[in-house]
């Protein structure tokens, strides 16, 4: 039950806008790490499921936040690497590299860590992520798809998109 009210929280910080994100950002890092710790988590076939630092902040007088810090990795079912995420020592997020399963990458995130906050909760796991940050989209076979800058979720900038064989298919800008 406190899990879900922290996610119900969380969530309405997340539905009105970037304002609230940097109140409850700042807020939550204003608060003392009550535990630090590197976690690990298995599947049932004994695989890793995830292994990362972790902090724990009292958020009030019954609930905690989670916060990855440093390089967190999660692996699928079969031990492959899914995906590792590079948080500063506050949980904000510089980078996310994303894996298909054959072990070509599937997607990478650099984010602009100067940028105003926006808040992602998951439970109660809480990460930040810039607004603004270059996103690189690959093929199944390694091959890049597009590449371009987000500002908000809307791209900005110059946008490349490519064919199946890595060549340029069109450039486009956006404002």
């Amino acid at each position: 039950m406190k899990l879900l009210f922290i996610f119900l929280f969380l969530l309405s910080f997340e539905l009105f806008g970037q304002k609230h994100d940097s109140i409850l950002f700042k807020r939550i890092i204003e608060k003392p790490v009550f535990r630090d710790y590197q976690d690990t988590e298995y599947y049932s076939n004994g695989n890793i499921k995830f292994v990362g630092r972790i902090i724990r902040k009292q958020f009030d007088d019954f609930d905690d936040i989670v916060i990855p810090i440093g390089l967190s990795k999660r692996y699928y079912y079969n031990g492959q690497l899914m995906e590792y995420e590079l948080c500063t020592n506050n949980g904000i997020q510089e980078k996310v590299i994303s894996f298909y399963q054959n072990g070509n990458k599937e997607l990478s995130i650099i984010y602009d860590t100067t940028s105003r906050m926006v808040v992602k909760a998951y439970w109660s796991v809480v990460t930040w992520y810039p607004s603004k940050f270059y996103i690189i989209k690959y093929r199944v076979s390694g091959i890049i798809k597009f590449e371009g800058r987000k500002y908000k979720h809307k791209k900005v900038g110059d946008w490349i998109y490519y064919d199946r064989q890595g060549n340029i298919k069109k450039r486009n800008y956006y404002y």
